[in-house]
């Protein structure tokens, strides 16, 4: 469940973890995720200072809190219960009485992404809708021709609603992330106003476990985790969702078949996941799109992100 922490806090409680996760972190952060409420699935790899960030990234507010409430040094105490008290103050909105699941969902989203880091100011994003001239062109991919630039991912949505799946492209830091979290929000506000309306969900590639084989059912986990009110399978079936993938650059592998094959898997996901029907945006760094999306179900459109000069 992403925590909505400011910049300051979450280095604070990092560095708070940061010794213990050096000396034992199973010992220390098994027995808080064994009594949460959440079903956890934490991967262990890396440095102390990885695995903190992705803990912070991983836990619930209150497993923060209790995982802050584990460490011993009595003389900090003080410290970590205001450091505690500020991230409890950050948890999303709460329900409203008799709101159903997924105005709440909604207004949650808002809760989370309505922070500086995720705002983007239009004006210096300008997005091309990709046309495929062919193999056997010169150049496969060019810009389609319209009179005024793309700023807005919902503009891009509406133009190609023949084609359910996209790819946006665009080089490190371009936007591309940014962009989808801007998406998010949007789409966020207009689901408090029609009940209609698609739910999106975001999802980093680089949690995509390396021992996983079902996309299907790795997203209905992670979904299952964080909105346990809603049921990922049910809003799939209705063609409510708007999935986004971010980052198929950085999914983990072993090696480049490995890589391969778990990219045929999502290829092989998109087609039934937007059949029925769902909407999906996978981003990706330009250089690193080799092997394409599409299948002989489903085109996947290109869309590319640029910052404006």
């Amino acid at each position: 469940m992403p925590n909505n922490l400011p910049p300051s806090l979450f280095a604070q409680a990092l560095q708070m973890l940061l010794p213990y996760l050096e000396q034992d972190a199973r010992a220390f952060v098994l027995p808080v995720i064994r009594n949460s409420r959440i079903r956890y699935k934490v991967e262990w790899a890396g440095s102390a200072n990885t695995l903190g960030n992705y803990l912070l990234d991983l836990l619930s507010h209150d497993d923060l809190i209790a995982l802050l409430g584990e460490v011993p040094d009595e003389a900090r105490k003080p410290t970590i219960a205001s450091l505690c008290e500020q991230i409890a103050n950050c948890r999303p909105v709460g329900t409203l009485p008799n709101e159903d699941p997924e105005r709440s969902y909604a207004r949650s989203l808002i809760s989370f992404l309505s922070q500086p880091r995720y705002q983007i100011d239009k004006r210096f994003v300008r997005l091309s809708i990709l046309v495929d001239q062919g193999v056997e062109a010169q150049t496969r991919f060019v810009p389609q021709p319209r009179p005024e630039p793309l700023n807005d991912l919902r503009d891009v949505l509406a133009e190609t609603q023949a084609h359910p799946a996209l790819v946006l492209l665009g080089a490190p830091g371009a936007g591309k992330s940014t962009l989808l979290r801007r998406l998010q929000l949007d789409l966020a506000h207009t689901a408090l106003e029609d009940v209609d309306a698609r739910l999106t969900f975001y999802v980093p590639l680089n949690k995509y476990p390396l021992d996983e084989t079902h996309p299907a059912r790795w997203l209905a986990a992670e979904w299952a985790r964080e909105n346990p009110s809603l049921s990922f399978e049910a809003l799939m079936q209705q063609g409510r969702l708007i999935l986004l993938l971010d980052a198929l650059n950085e999914m983990k592998r072993r090696d480049r078949d490995d890589l391969t094959q778990r990219i045929d898997q999502w290829r092989d996901f998109l087609p039934e996941f937007t059949q029925c029907p769902n909407r999906a945006i996978v981003t990706c760094r330009s250089l690193d799109y080799s092997l394409l999306l599409d299948s002989p179900g489903l085109t996947v459109r290109q869309c590319n992100v640029e910052p404006m000069s």
